[in-house]
């Protein structure tokens, strides 16, 4: 669907238009909240995949580095930090 989305868009800003959304009165905020959910789970997907690498993240999402950098303050993500036991001084 998303891929289907970005071919629609022409290389802009993938809009609800743009999706094949089932017409069951589901309202804008609605569609917004799942496409942000969407973003969200694929972004977070990415990065671990990059092992949050952000260059190489935002090359496969297709974003600039600037664009990333703003969509993870959006949804809050940082780098999760090891919990294992501290290395022996």
């Amino acid at each position: 669907m998303l891929e289907r989305a970005t071919i629609l868009c022409d290389g802009g800003l993938i809009t609800p238009t743009h999706l094949d959304l089932p017409k069951d009165g589901c309202t804008d905020r609605d569609s917004r909240s799942n496409l942000d959910a969407i973003e969200r789970r694929t972004i977070e997907h990415v990065m671990t995949q990059t092992r949050w690498n952000k260059s190489r993240a935002a090359d496969r999402l297709g974003l600039t580095r600037t664009q990333l950098y703003c969509r993870l303050r959006k949804y809050e993500l940082k780098r999760p930090t090891a919990t294992g036991p501290s290395p022996a001084q």
